[in-house]
C-alpha cells in the first residue's frame, strides 16, 4: 500500500488570493486546482503534498484513484510568534512608563548582558525598585544584585520579597543600609522560606533588633544553599543570642557570618561560641565592635580549642584587655583551622604582646598566619621578638602599629602619631564641648601655658583622651620639638594650624 503524508502549514490569508494547489487530497486529482470557499477573511494557505511510500511504486500509485487508507494525514496550524523578550528589558520600561519612574539606561544594559547588577546608592526608591522587580522575574541571566542604599522601603522589601520568591536564577542579594526594619524581616522570612537558590545574602545597617531575630535566624538556620550571611551593623544583642547560638549550631550550609557591629555583651558572646564549638561548617566569622570583654573572649578561646573548621575569627575592638587575649593566645596550641586572628583596637600592653609572641614560638604545629594588633602601637624593640617568631614560624605575619582606613597600616613615624594626636585632641575637645585652652589649663598648675612631657601625658590619661598609653608617650616626644622636656602650648597651636592645613 502506497502512503501519503499531507502536511498542512497555518498562514493568514485574505479572500484576493484563493489560489491553493491540492495535492493527493480524497476526492481530487493531483496536480489539479480547486475553488475553496471562503467563510471569512482569514483563511489558511494549504499545502498539501503526497509523498509515496516507495519511489518504485510512484507511477503506478499515480494511476490508481487515492483511497483514505492511502493518506496519512499530518496537520500543522502553527504561526510565527513574536519573539520573547528573556531580558525583561521591556517588560522593565513599561513598568516604568507606568509608575512614572525615568528609566535607567545601565540597568536596561545589564539586563541585556549582564549577570550582576550593581544599583548600590543609586536612589531607585520603592517605584525603581518595583519595576526591576518586576524585570527581573522575566530576565533569566541576572544572578547578582546590589541595592544597597536605596531607600527602597516597606514596599521596595516587598517587591523584592515576591520577586526572589517566584526567581531562582539571583544567588547574590545585597539589601544593606535601606533600614528596612521589623517589617523587612518578616519579607526576609518569607522570601527564604520560598526560594532555595540564595547563597549570599547582605542585610547590614537594617536596624533589626532582639525581636527580629526570632524571624531572621530560624530562616537562615533551615536554608539549605545559604552559605554568606551579613547581619553587621544592627541592634541584637544577649536576648537574642540564643537564637543565634542554636542558628550557627545547627545550620550546615553557612561559611561566613558576619555579627558585627551589634550590642553582645559577655552572655551574648558564650551562646554565641556555644554554638561556634558545635559547627562544622563556618570558615570565616566576624564578632568585631561588640562589647564582649575579657570574659567573652575566654569562651571563644574555648570553641576554639574543640573548632576544627574554622580559619579566620575577627575580635577587633572587642574591650580585650591582657587576660583574654593570652587565653586566645593559648587555644591555638590546640586548634589545627585557624589561619587568622583579628584582635587590633583592644587594650593590648606590649609586655603581652611580646610573651603571646614567646608561647606562639613554642607551637611546633601552629596555623597561624596572621595575627592581626591593628592600633596596638608598640616600640621599636618589639620588631625583635617578631622576628624570633619568624625564625620558627617563617609563614607568619604579624600587623601592629598605627593604622588609617580601617586595617592600612601605616608606619609610626613622628609625623603619623603627631597627625593622629592633634586630630584626636581635637575630637576630643569638640565632643566635650571644651576648648583646647581650657583642656591645657588642667594640665597646667602654674599657669605657665608649658607643662613637662610627664604632666602632658597624665593629663591626657586623667581626661580620658582616647589613646593608648604607648600613643600618648609617643604624643608627647612628638610635640617636644627642642627636646627640653616640655610641651609648650603656643607650640601645640601651631602644630594643631598646619596639620589642618596639609
Amino acid at each position: 500500500m502506497t502512503t501519503y503524508a499531507v502536511h498542512i502549514q497555518s498562514k493568514k490569508l485574505s479572500t484576493s488570493n484563493p489560489n491553493l494547489k491540492a495535492v493527493g487530497h480524497k476526492g481530487l486529482k493531483s496536480g489539479h486546482s480547486s475553488r475553496v470557499d471562503h467563510r471569512s477573511d482569514v483563511r489558511s494557505r494549504a499545502h498539501l503534498t503526497a509523498t509515496p511510500h516507495s519511489a518504485s511504486k510512484q507511477t503506478s500509485a499515480q494511476n490508481k484513484p487515492l483511497t483514505d487508507e492511502d493518506l496519512e494525514t499530518v496537520l500543522d496550524f502553527s504561526e510565527e510568534e513574536v519573539p520573547y523578550d528573556e531580558t525583561g528589558k521591556k517588560c522593565y520600561s513599561r513598568a516604568c512608563q507606568k509608575l512614572d519612574v525615568v528609566p535607567s539606561s545601565y540597568i536596561l544594559t545589564k539586563l541585556s548582558n549582564s549577570k550582576t547588577i550593581d544599583c548600590k546608592h543609586y536612589g531607585l526608591g520603592p517605584k525603581g525598585t518595583m519595576a526591576l522587580s518586576i524585570a527581573l522575574v522575566i530576565n533569566s541571566r541576572v544572578s547578582s544584585l546590589n541595592l544597597r542604599g536605596n531607600d527602597i522601603g516597606q514596599k521596595g522589601i516587598s517587591y523584592i520579597q515576591k520577586m526572589i520568591s517566584e526567581s531562582h536564577t539571583l544567588t547574590e542579594l545585597n539589601i544593606s543600609d535601606n533600614k528596612i526594619g521589623s517589617y523587612g524581616a518578616i519579607a526576609i522570612h518569607k522570601m527564604l522560606a520560598d526560594n532555595r537558590s540564595l547563597r549570599k545574602l547582605e542585610m547590614s545597617g537594617e536596624e533589626f533588633t532582639n525581636s527580629d531575630a526570632v524571624q531572621l535566624a530560624k530562616s537562615i538556620q533551615d536554608h539549605p544553599e545559604l552559605e554568606h550571611v551579613d547581619l553587621s551593623h544592627n541592634n541584637f544583642g544577649d536576648e537574642s543570642a540564643a537564637l543565634f547560638e542554636e542558628m550557627i549550631s545547627e545550620n550546615i550550609a553557612l561559611q561566613t557570618l558576619d555579627l558585627s557591629w551589634n550590642q553582645f555583651r559577655k552572655e551574648g558572646a558564650r551562646q554565641v561560641a556555644k554554638g561556634l564549638k558545635e559547627n562544622i561548617y563556618i570558615k570565616d566569622f566576624n564578632f568585631s565592635w561588640n562589647g564582649i570583654g575579657d570574659d567573652g573572649a575566654v569562651e571563644f578561646a574555648k570553641a576554639l580549642k574543640v573548632n576544627t573548621v574554622l580559619t579566620s575569627l575577627d575580635l577587633t575592638c572587642c574591650r580585650i584587655g591582657h587576660d583574654g587575649f593570652m587565653k586566645l593566645i593559648t587555644s591555638l596550641n590546640l586548634n589545627e583551622s585557624l589561619t587568622i586572628l583579628k584582635v587590633g583596637k583592644n587594650n593590648i600592653p606590649e609586655e603581652f604582646a611580646e610573651a603571646a609572641l614567646a608561647i606562639l614560638r613554642n607551637y611546633p604545629a601552629l596555623k597561624l598566619e596572621t595575627l592581626d594588633l591593628t592600633d596596638c602601637t608598640y616600640s621599636p624593640k618589639f620588631e625583635a621578638h617578631i622576628q624570633n617568631l619568624k625564625d620558627m614560624h617563617r609563614h607568619i605575619n604579624i600587623l601592629h602599629g598605627y593604622a588609617s582606613n580601617y586595617g592600612k597600616n601605616k608606619s609610626d613615624s613622628v609625623a603619623d602619631i603627631l597627625k593622629e594626636g592633634l586630630e584626636c585632641l581635637r575630637d576630643f575637645c569638640k565632643e566635650n564641648n571644651v576648648s583646647l585652652v581650657e583642656l591645657f589649663e588642667r594640665f597646667d598648675s602654674d599657669d605657665s601655658m608649658s607643662v613637662s612631657l610627664q604632666e602632658f601625658q597624665e593629663g591626657l590619661k586623667e581626661a580620658g583622651v582616647p589613646l593608648s598609653l604607648y600613643k600618648i608617650e609617643m604624643f608627647a616626644n612628638a610635640l617636644d620639638k627642642d627636646g627640653d622636656g616640655e610641651v609648650d602650648y603656643s607650640e601645640m597651636v601651631l602644630q594643631m594650624k598646619t596639620a589642618e592645613q596639609t
